[in-house]
């Protein structure tokens, strides 16, 4: 059994569950993209994500 969280606490919690979804979803997206840009990429190009 849990112990009872604060609110403060209960707050955060749900802000790092959140935060961890946006992040796994990013990636999700970022493969995505860096998959459908080398797919269109011509023989010899470049197709590293640039830094940002």
């Amino acid at each position: 059994m849990q112990p009872e969280m604060s609110p403060e606490t209960t707050v955060l919690v749900e802000y790092a569950n959140e935060n961890l979804q946006l992040k796994i979803e990013n990636a999700r997206l970022r493969s995505e993209l860096q998959n459908a840009t080398a797919d269109r990429a011509e023989p010899g190009e470049d197709t590293a994500p640039t830094a940002g």
